[in-house]
């Protein structure tokens, strides 16, 4: 089979799939006013937890997912929302990625650390850990877009649709 006819097929195979899984997508509901841009999401203790991007205020929004109403809103006292892009999440904290880059030309990325244990019971928290992430550590940063955990020794992982 050609190089040609090979790229064909993949492009097939790999349009249906996708197509067959746009079917089941159907809308919730509408995100409240106060929640503009929603830029991360999780799921914990039974609700989602989400924020603002760029320019936001430093806070997360826990809402019940089946009304998608604020229940909660959670202030990290002495973090900026400069361009917070993702949240995630393992069995001890909840990960702030305020690593927006769209410019290219960002050198201050930051990954706050909140100890789910303060999240449950505050209003408010003052972020004990943050990752300072110099542009050597994330290879030139360009666009950060997502965070996400591996199972191996790596903690935390960033991507970027930008050419490094």
């Amino acid at each position: 089979m050609g190089v040609n006819r090979q790229f064909f097929f993949a492009t097939i195979l790999v349009t249906v799939f996708f197509s067959h899984a746009q079917s089941d997508i159907s809308t919730v509901g509408t995100l409240p006013e106060q929640i503009a841009e929603t830029s991360g999401l999780i799921y914990y203790n039974g609700r989602l937890i989400t924020h603002n991007d760029s320019g936001g205020n430093p806070e997360l929004y826990e809402l019940d997912p089946e009304t998608l109403g604020i229940t909660r809103v959670v202030q990290i006292t002495n973090a900026e929302n400069r361009d917070w892009e993702d949240i995630a999440q393992d069995e001890q904290f909840i990960y702030i990625g305020d690593f927006g880059n769209n410019s290219g030309s960002r050198q201050d990325l930051v990954v706050y650390k909140v100890p789910k244990s303060e999240y449950a019971r505050a209003k408010s928290i003052c972020v004990s850990f943050s990752l300072k992430l110099t542009a050597i550590q994330v290879a030139k940063p360009k666009i950060a877009e997502n965070a996400g955990e591996y199972p191996l020794s790596i903690k935390i992982v960033i991507t970027t649709s930008g050419r490094i």
